[in-house]
């Protein structure tokens, strides 16, 4: 607690789900990038889809690689941590995407100011939730689940009622 002097931080309910009422200087950073117009006119991607972030299969990581499967035209970069568990199953069963060159996964680090340079070159982003998935009980998304207008019960499951086995 003493070695702690000020936090920066998001939120203030961020700062409550980490710290509680331990009361600490705060200073409040948003974490999205500045936009840059200039950026704008730099697409090199036209039909080249980009998955940036974690490939969770909550946010959607089969459904795109179904997409790609669908519609061999598009390819799509995945520019994020692939988790060991979503590894295996694209290896398993998506392996002709990358062996094809559809699919690309870059999972090297990069820098913001970097970052945002390297999205900059596909034209489309787009982001995805699975509202079946329980990760939505993870703070990062706690807002998610109210501003969808779903309400979760003590199992996470998506919809309460009667039914509460139900997850859609």
């Amino acid at each position: 607690k003493n070695l702690i002097h000020g936090v920066i931080i998001q939120s203030e309910a961020r700062y409550t789900h980490l710290f509680g009422n331990i009361l600490k200087p705060k200073y409040f950073i948003q974490n999205a990038p500045t936009f840059d117009e200039r950026l704008l006119s730099k697409v090199k991607y036209k039909d080249h889809l980009i998955f940036a972030g974690t490939a969770l299969k909550g946010l959607c990581i089969f459904e795109c690689l179904d997409f790609l499967m669908k519609f061999p035209e598009f390819k799509m970069t995945i520019k994020g941590k692939v988790p060991e568990d979503v590894n295996i199953v694209i290896k398993k069963d998506y392996h002709s995407l990358t062996h094809s060159g559809q699919l690309i996964v870059n999972s090297e680090f990069m820098e913001n100011d970097e970052f945002i340079t390297y999205i900059s070159d596909y034209s489309i982003g787009l982001c995805f939730y699975d509202l079946k998935d329980v990760f939505f009980g993870n703070f990062n998304y706690s807002k998610t689940k109210q501003v969808c207008g779903h309400e979760w019960n003590n199992n996470k499951s998506l919809f309460t009622g009667s039914n509460s086995s139900n997850k859609y």
